[in-house]
This record gives structure tokens, sequence and C-alpha cells, in this order.
């Protein structure tokens, strides 16, 4: 019995060995199944896929769908190290990461790299981890690849569009029709006194624009349905402060697939600066338009006050000192002198060339001016002097820098002088960018000696301070002011290379500020002073004039010195005789606007008879005539109407006696 149960024991056994065999069987033939079902899976996923085992460091499989990707056979993508597929700049993020994900770091598990192709062609893509674990430890991952290059080139045309944007010089913004802020770049804000974009978003854009400006104009356009845009008009903008300033706008539309009208793109450029250049040069064209008048009515009324002056003259001589007439003629003589101050004013406006400039020390001849107009100030009007130690240097034009500064000096004296004040010069150099290139990027600081004249007067109005660099105009009552003063100030300020600016306030007084490029010499030399011979003579003199009363005037004051006078009104005359004799004479003075044949061909013509000839051209407007010129042509010196007779008598001697200095 015992023996029996004992067999039944062991086929029992055996039996479930047998079961357990067979269910072995089945489940690795499953697992075989499933395994190919998987792989058969992972070879379908539309997807790039490849596995990684961190315990070799290699690509343990790829699906087909990877290989295509990259244009690798299985056998080498799968002989190939997962940093082998990146770029350099990639394969350091790769190896950053792998650093922090073994040191227990949590890393994402997205992460775009950049791949290169088996064909060198590198695709931007966006890889997906999942990571294998083993007894809690991580021992490889499956990554899942999808090609983003047209994605990322996009985000980053993008990103450049929008980078470009903000750092446009122009300020740009995008509005609601309902006029919200969408988007501004900081330009925009800046331009506007902002001190961020972000802090406008969702402002109305009302806030640029004055109430009466926005209702009548802006809201307008963006609900009109027609409206599209429109290019270069001029709106004025309001600041943060509340300041208006001119801008330059470029609007349009922007719409939806169908049409419809989504937002409002605006482009802003602030044309303050342009602005100011225009009317900069719309003024100097208008100076330069009445500069060409002025010298044209100068030449005719120096030709009138030559023959009036010179005929006073005579007529003193002739008339007894305690005459009561002679007091009169003085007067005329008194006269003339100031109306020929103020030709030469008009004429040096108008002179398009500069007048003769050299090394001067600025601060000599301000000083000059102060000690000069000291005497003359009353006690309730005090000077103050700030000068710097070092000479202050500049190439320019003493005589004219003179003017200018007596020119102010004297206004604001004037200002002053009902109610007293101060006067407060100074005198320092300063880097500065020249007010016609403030506005260029390659601008540099240039160093100027900086002259201000400051009083403490009755100021101007703006009106009045727009205004007062205009020949004629004037402020001060009839017949005590002439409207050439500062006029004359800026157009010697022009030749100088210089600027002139004006700071003023009604009831705080004026600030005239000068700037003359600054000159770096070690030292300055003076020229010497001409010799002046008053002296008459006997020699014969050849005069050519178009006007008879210069003629005549001059054949008179010249006779009474003792000088044998030609005198002819036709320069075609005038050639004749001395071509005829052109020994016989011994001097020729000529005027340079005549008709027919002006003063310089006449020149050339007698030059041509006798090169060593001594000639002295004599003019009404030395517009057209320089000095420098002059002496090119061989004369020996340029003489300006009207001329006191001793300095014409003195000139003749100085080319009689002198041929050789001059």
């Amino acid at each position: 019995m015992e023996t029996h149960s004992t067999r039944e024991s062991y086929q029992e056994i055996l039996k479930q060995l047998e079961e357990e065999k067979k269910l072995r069987q089945e489940a690795q033939e499953t697992a075989a199944d499933l395994e190919g079902r998987l792989d058969h899976v992972f070879d379908m996923i539309p997807a790039g896929i490849y596995e990684i085992d961190f315990r070799t460091g290699g690509i343990s499989n790829v699906n087909d769908v990877m290989c295509a990707y990259l244009g690798y056979t299985r056998e080498e993508f799968l002989n190939l190290k997962p940093w082998d597929l990146l770029t350099p700049e990639s394969k350091e993020l790769y190896q950053q990461r792998m650093e922090d994900f073994l040191s227990g770091k949590d890393i994402s598990t997205e992460v775009q790299y950049t791949i290169r192709m088996r064909s060198g062609e590198e695709l931007r893509c966006l890889l997906n981890n999942r990571f294998v674990y083993k007894d809690g430890q991580p021992v490889g991952a499956v990554v899942i690849v999808r090609d983003v290059t047209t994605e990322w080139r996009a985000q980053e045309t993008l990103r450049s569009q929008a980078m470009a944007l903000e750092q446009s010089f122009d300020g740009i913004g995008i509005f609601t029709l309902n006029g919200e802020v969408i988007f501004v770049n900081q330009a925009w804000a800046d331009m506007h006194g902002y001190e961020t974009a972000q802090e406008l978003t969702g402002k109305n854009l009302s806030i640029f624009h004055s109430p009466a400006q926005y209702e009548s104009q802006i809201r307008f356009y963006l609900t009109d349905p027609a409206y599209d845009g429109a290019n270069d008009v001029q709106v004025t903008h309001l600041r943060k402060d509340g300041v208006e300033f001119p801008t330059r706008m470029s609007t349009s539309i922007i719409k939806d697939d169908s049409g419809k009208h989504v937002a409002l793109l605006a482009i802003a450029q602030d044309i303050t600066h342009s602005l100011r250049m225009e009317e900069r040069l719309s003024h100097a064209q208008k100076m330069e338009a009445i500069g060409v008048l002025a010298g044209g009515i100068a030449h005719d009324f120096n030709n009138i006050l030559h023959p009036l002056m010179g005929y006073a003259e005579l007529a003193l001589e002739d008339i007894p000192f305690e005459n009561p007439a002679s007091e009169c003629v003085r007067e005329i003589v008194r006269a003339t002198g100031r109306a020929k101050s103020l030709v030469s004013q008009i004429l040096s406006f108008s002179r398009s060339e500069k007048e003769e400039q050299k090394p001067i020390n600025l601060s000599n001849v301000v000083k000059e001016v102060l000690a000069l107009i000291r005497a003359s100030l009353p006690a309730a009007i005090r000077i103050q002097e700030e000068f710097e130690a070092a000479p202050c240097l500049i190439m320019g034009n003493p005589t004219q820098v003179h003017q200018v500064v007596m020119n102010l000096c004297t206004n604001a004296y004037q200002a002053m002088k009902e109610s007293g004040g101060l006067l407060k010069v100074s005198l320092k150099t300063e880097s500065r960018i020249p007010g016609d290139m403030a506005s260029l990027p390659s601008a540099t600081l240039r160093e100027y000696a900086k002259l201000e004249i400051q009083d403490t007067g009755g100021g101007m109005e703006p009106h009045v301070a727009s205004r007062i660099f205009e020949p004629y105009f004037t402020t001060k009552p009839k017949g005590q002011g002439t409207g050439m003063g500062l006029a004359m100030v800026h157009t010697i300020m022009t030749q100088h290379k210089g600027e002139v600016c004006v700071e003023t306030l009604p009831g705080y007084g004026s600030t005239f500020a000068l700037y003359f490029p600054v000159l770096h010499m070690e030292g300055l030399s003076e020229e010497p002073r001409e010799k002046v011979k008053a002296a008459g003579g006997e020699e014969k003199i050849l005069l050519v004039d178009d006007e008879d009363s210069i003629t005549m005037l001059l054949e008179r004051a010249l006779g009474r010195l003792g000088y044998r006078i030609d005198a002819y009104t036709s320069s075609a005359a005038a050639l004749e005789s001395f071509t005829a004799d052109p020994d016989g004479f011994d001097l020729a003075i000529l005027d340079v606007a005549m008709p027919e044949m002006t003063g310089d061909v006449l020149l050339k013509k007698i030059k041509e008879i006798r090169p060593d000839f001594p000639c002295i051209l004599f003019t009404g407007n030395d517009h057209s005539m320089s000095k420098a010129r002059a002496l090119e042509l061989g004369a020996c010196q340029l003489l300006a109407k009207p001329l006191r007779t001793q300095a014409m008598a003195a000139a003749i001697r100085q080319v009689l006696d002198e041929p050789g200095e001059q």
C-alpha cells in the first residue's frame, strides 16, 4: 500500500512538472511573440526612436524612421555613441545634462539639440527622454526624436524681427482699433518719456495726443473701415510730462485673412532736430538773399556817399572855421561817416568771402572792449569778469571780433540802463558737438572758446528772440537802431566757423553764448603796421570811374595836392588814352564796377602794355572783388568807397614811393 502511494506521488509531481514546463514554454512563446510585436510597433511609430544603454554608453536599438531621418543604416547607427550625432554646441549641452542627471539633479525630459545628419546637414530636433530603471538605478533611456527645424527657423525669424523692432531708432507701436497698446518698442517709450515699454502695454493711444487731436484725427482713422493708413504725416505727440513735440508718422492697418481691420501699426520719428535744421537752412537762405540785395544797394549808396563826403571835406578847406556854415559842413562829414559805417556793415553782411583772419588772443580782445565801455557805464551797472588764466587763441579777424563783443556788450548795457544790473562776461574753453552735426552718429566733440555775455535786463519774448538775427529787425524806437547789429554778429560768427546761441526769458535777462573754434599754437605774431604817408605829388594819374560826381571830386581833390589828373567815365576811352602814351602816366586808379569794360579787365589790358605799371582798384562793393583777388590781378591796392581824401592821398603815395613792397 505504501509503495503504491509513493508511486502515485511521483506521478503527480511529474505531472505538475510537465504542466509547468508547458506553461513556461507557452510564456516564452508569448514573450517572443510580444517582443516581435513590440519591435514591429517600434519600427512603425512615425517618430525617430533610439535606445541608450547607460552601462555601455552606446545605442542599443534604433527604429527605421530614425535611420531614415539621418541617412544611416541600422548597423551604422548602432555603432554610434549618442553624442556622435550632435554638433559641438549641443554636445556640450548633452554632457552637462548627463552629469546633472547622474548626480541626482532633476532635468527636463524634453530638450532641443542640433543633430548632424550623415550628409553633414544639420537638423533642429526635439528629444523626449524616457529613462529606464533597474533596482532603482537608471540603466538606460528611450529617446523619441521629432524634427522641428521648420518651426525653429520660424521662431528664430520671429526673434530676429522682435530684436529688430526693439533695436530700431524709430518708435514702433501696434494698437487695437480701440486704441489700446498691444506692443511698443523701447524707442517709442523713450521718445515719449517713459522708462520701459512694458508699462505702456494696455494703455490707450490717447495718452500720446491732445484730446482735440485724438478725437478729430486718431480715433476717426481707427474707426474708418476705408482707412488703409497714411505715410509721412506730421503729427504732434505728447510726452509723459505733457510737453509737445513733432513727429513724422507712418501708419498702416493690419488685416486678417478676410481683409477685416484688426490693428494699427505706427512708426514714429521725433523730428524736432530736423525741423530746427530746416528752419536754420531757411533762415540762412533768406539771409543770403537779403545779403545779395543789400550788397547791390550798398554799392550804389557808396557811389552817392563818396562825393558827399569828399565835397564836404573840400568845402571845409575853403570855409573859415569861425564861419557858421563850417559847423554845418562838419555835421555833413560826421553824418556821411555814420552812413559809411552802416554801409560797411551791410557790405560785411552781404560778403560771401571771409575777412582776412589770423591767430588772435580772444581774451585780449574782450578785455579791450570792456576797458572801452567801462568808463561809459553808469554806476548802477556792474561788470563781472570770469576769464581762464591761459590765453584763449582763435583764428579770427580782430576788427570783426571786436565789433561782435562791443555790439553784444552795448546791447546788454542798453537792456539795463533804466534799472541797472549786472553785466557778466565769462570766457572758458568747452568741448561740444557742433550744432549742425548734433544728429549725426559719427559726430565728435570739438574744443571751443565759449564767450558768454549775460545781462539782468528785461529779457525777450519768444517771438522777439526768434527774429533777433534778421537784418533790419529791431525793437528800439524809431531812429535809435538800424536792426543790423545782431545780424552782423550772426554773419561774423558764421565766417569764423563758430556759433551764437541765446537764452532769454522775459523779466530775467538774456545770455548770448559765442562759440569760437580753439586754435592750438605756441604764440602769436603781430603783422607790421602799414606805413601811411599823406603828402601830395606831381605825378600824372589815370582816373577811371563811371560816376561823373566821383571823377570830378577826385580830380579837384587830388589836383589840390599837386597831382595831374586825366579822368574818364569810359574804360574804352581811358584805354585809348593810355595806349597812345603809356609812359606819360605814373599811376592808374580804376573803378571795378564799370559798364562795358570792368576795372579788372581794364587792369589786365594796361598790364599787357606796361607789366610794371602801378594800379589801384577802387570799389563801392567788395562782394565781387577781394583784396587777395585784386593783388592776384596785379593791383597794388584795393580801396573801398567812400574814402576820405587824406586816406586816398596816403594810399597813392604808398604805391608810388614803395612799389616794391606792395
